[in-house]
This record gives C-alpha cells, sequence and structure tokens, in this order.
C-alpha cells in the first residue's frame, strides 16, 4: 500500500472518491493507495485537478 502524503483536507474526499480508503492512525487520518492501482489513481486525481 502507498500512503497519501501532503494532500489538502479539502481534496480528502476527491482521494477517497478515486479509490483510496482511511485510517485513523494516532488521532489523525492517513489515506492509503491499494499499491497495484496507485499509479492510475494518481494519475487520474491530477487530470481532475488540472
Amino acid at each position: 500500500m502507498r500512503r497519501v502524503r501532503n494532500y489538502r483536507a479539502d481534496d480528502r474526499d476527491q482521494i477517497k472518491a478515486a479509490g483510496a480508503f482511511s485510517e485513523a492512525i494516532q488521532y489523525r487520518t492517513r489515506l492509503f493507495l491499494p499499491t497495484h492501482k496507485a499509479r492510475g489513481k494518481v494519475e487520474a486525481l491530477v487530470a481532475m485537478r488540472a
């Protein structure tokens, strides 16, 4: 799994809609992408922001 880092809180819902899942670790929400799908999901997120 790949952790999604340095995202804005406003983007959390879009990232989760693209296939990420969240976990609360040490009272902070962390987002993760499955490794085998990470590249395509990141490309989709970048395209949404453009």
